[in-house]
């Protein structure tokens, strides 16, 4: 099973997986589980790099 090639709404299912991350840091961070410092936030830069990097990816095999 490769999920960089199964799609849901347009969009592979591994960058649905990288939103969701991003959303449950954003999240843990707004209710304060979690304090916001230099790795949180290279954490959430990363998983917005992987994101459009999926995307892109995604869109270069059409």
């Amino acid at each position: 099973m490769n999920l960089l090639k199964k799609e849901f709404a347009g969009q592979p299912i591994v960058a649905w997986i990288f939103q969701i991350l991003l959303m449950v840091l954003t999240l843990l961070i707004i209710n304060h589980y979690i304090v916001d410092n230099i790795i949180v936030i290279v954490a959430a830069g990363v998983l917005v790099i992987l994101t459009f990097a999926s995307l892109a990816l995604n869109n270069h095999d059409r």
